[in-house]
C-alpha cells in the first residue's frame, strides 16, 4: 500500500514539472454563432451603460454617513397609582413630566419612556416572608426552603423556615434573608395614561458627516418650523415625532401587535434614519434629508422574554440603618440607527465599474453561452451528419469452406520430366491440405 502511494505521488510531482497543458482554441465557421456573439456583446454594452452606470450609479464613489443625534422628549401625562396586590378601581392620580418618565435622562442615540413603575419603599436587610408571586409555598409536610440556598428570583437566601405570608396570613411561604419587604409583597404600581403617552413628542436633531466628501448635514435647517409634527406623507422633513404616530406606523406593518402588552410590559422600537444622498446635485444647498422607518424589535407578549424592564435603587440612611427604595421600570425603548450612503462622481470609479462589469459579464455569460452553442453545433454535426446516434461494432465470426472438384494429375519421375507421364485423378480429399483450417475474419 505504501509503495503504491509513494509511486503515485512521485508520478504526480514529475508530471507537474515536465508536462505543460494549455486550452485548445477552435474556430467555428458559423454565421449564426458569429452574429449571436456580436449581439450578446452589444447587449452587454447596453447593460453596462444603462443599468450599472445610470441605474446603479456605478460612476459614483459612495460613503456611509457618520453621525449622532440629540433627543429631547416632552409631554405631561396622568398616572394611576395602585397597590401592587390590589389593582382595584380606587386608584389615586398623579402627574409625570419628562423628568419622571424618561429614564435614564440621556442616552446615546436612544431614549426610554416608562409606561409603568413598581416601587418598593423602605427596604432594609432582614428576614421576612417571600412574596406570593414567587410561588414558594410550604407546609408542615412539604418544605422546599433549603437553608442557605439562593431563591429562584435571586432576591435573597432561604433560612429554611416556613412562615405565614405577609400578604395573606392563611398561606405559608418560605422565609428569606433579603432586602425586605420583598418586591411585590408590599409595593406600589404607577401606570401611565395611554392617551397621554401617545401625545408625547420627541425632538430628534441629527448631524451627520460624509468626511470623504467634506460634507456635513443636519435635520434641522434655518426654515424648520418647530410647531410641525412629522408625517411621512405631508411633512417628512419635520424633526418632531409623536409617539402615537410611531405606534400607528407599527400597527400598519403588523396588525397582530398586542398594544396592551406593549404598554404594560414594554418593548423595543427601532427608528431607522436612512440618508440617500446624491452629491452631484444641490451640493451647496444641501437638500438631502433622511427618510424614516419604524420597526418593532421586541414585543410585549414575546413568550421567551417579553417586553423591556430594568431596576434601579435609591439608598438612604436613617438612625444608623441602611434603607433603599427599589424601582422596577417597564417601558418603550426607542433606538435610533443611522444608515444609507452618499455618492459623488468619480472618474476612477467610472472606469473601474466599466472594466469590472464588462470583464465579469463578458467572461461569465458570453464564454459560457458560446461554449454551449459550440457544443450544440458539434453535437448536431456528429449526430445528424456522422450518425453519432448509432452504435457501431466490427463483426466477429467464422466461415465454413467446402472445396469440390476432381482434377487430373500427371505423374513424372522427379529426375526425368519427359513426355511419357502417368495419369491419375485427385478429388478434394487429395488436393485440399490440410483438410480444415479455422479462419477468423
Amino acid at each position: 500500500m505504501a509503495p503504491a502511494i509513494i509511486n503515485s505521488l512521485r508520478s504526480s510531482l514529475l508530471d507537474f514539472f515536465v508536462i505543460y497543458s494549455t486550452v485548445k482554441e477552435i474556430q467555428v465557421h458559423s454565421t449564426f454563432v458569429a452574429v449571436l456573439h456580436r449581439l450578446i456583446q452589444f447587449l452587454i454594452i447596453i447593460f453596462v451603460a444603462f443599468y450599472i452606470i445610470l441605474v446603479k450609479k456605478g460612476y459614483q464613489q459612495f460613503q456611509e454617513p457618520q453621525g449622532s443625534s440629540i433627543i429631547k422628549v416632552k409631554g405631561v401625562v396622568r398616572i394611576s397609582i395602585y397597590n401592587s396586590n390590589l389593582h382595584t378601581g380606587n386608584a389615586s392620580q398623579a402627574l409625570w413630566d419628562a423628568a419622571d418618565y424618561v429614564v435614564p435622562s440621556i442616552e446615546t442615540n436612544a431614549f426610554f419612556i416608562a409606561t409603568r413603575k413598581t416601587k418598593t419603599f423602605g427596604q432594609r436587610q432582614e428576614i421576612c416572608p417571600s412574596s406570593l408571586n414567587d410561588n414558594l409555598f410550604c407546609n408542615s409536610t412539604y418544605n422546599p426552603c433549603k437553608q442557605g440556598m439562593p431563591t429562584p428570583n435571586a432576591f435573597g437566601f432561604f433560612t429554611g423556615n416556613c412562615v405565614p405570608s405577609q400578604e395573606n396570613t392563611m398561606i405559608n411561604v418560605c422565609e428569606i434573608n433579603a432586602w425586605c419587604p420583598e418586591e411585590l409583597s408590599k409595593s406600589t404600581d404607577y401606570k401611565i395614561n395611554i392617551d397621554d403617552l401617545l401625545n408625547i413628542t420627541v425632538f430628534i436633531k441629527t448631524a451627520v458627516s460624509f468626511a470623504q466628501f467634506n460634507i456635513k448635514l443636519r435635520t434641522v435647517k434655518q426654515d424648520t418650523k418647530f410647531s410641525c409634527r412629522f408625517n411621512s406623507d405631508t411633512d417628512p422633513r419635520c424633526p418632531i415625532f409623536q409617539i402615537g404616530y410611531i405606534i400607528k406606523k407599527l400597527q400598519e406593518k403588523d396588525r397582530r401587535i398586542n398594544l396592551k402588552a406593549l404598554y404594560n410590559q414594554g418593548g423595543l422600537i427601532q427608528i431607522e434614519q436612512i440618508w440617500e444622498c446624491n452629491f452631484d446635485y444641490n451640493v451647496k444647498n444641501q437638500e438631502c434629508f433622511p427618510i424614516y422607518k419604524f420597526n418593532l424589535l421586541q414585543s410585549g407578549d414575546d413568550k421567551l422574554s417579553p417586553g423591556v424592564n430594568f431596576r434601579f435603587v435609591e439608598r438612604y440612611r436613617s438612625n444608623e440603618i441602611d434603607y433603599r427604595t427599589t424601582t422596577k421600570v417597564y417601558g418603550l425603548r426607542f433606538v435610533l440607527t443611522i444608515a444609507g450612503h452618499g455618492g459623488r462622481f468619480d472618474i476612477r470609479r467610472l472606469f473601474l465599474a466599466i472594466e469590472i462589469q464588462v470583464r465579469s459579464t463578458f467572461v461569465a455569460v458570453l464564454h459560457r453561452l458560446i461554449q454551449f452553442l459550440v457544443i450544440i453545433f458539434v453535437a448536431f454535426y456528429i449526430i445528424l451528419v456522422k450518425k453519432g446516434y448509432q452504435q457501431f461494432q466490427e463483426p466477429q465470426g467464422s466461415s465454413i469452406i467446402k472445396v469440390k472438384g476432381a482434377a487430373r494429375i500427371s505423374i513424372y519421375n522427379s529426375n526425368l520430366h519427359t513426355g511419357n507421364a502417368g495419369q491419375a485423378l485427385w478429388d478434394a480429399a487429395d488436393y485440399v491440405v490440410p483438410s480444415i483450417v479455422c479462419a477468423f475474419l
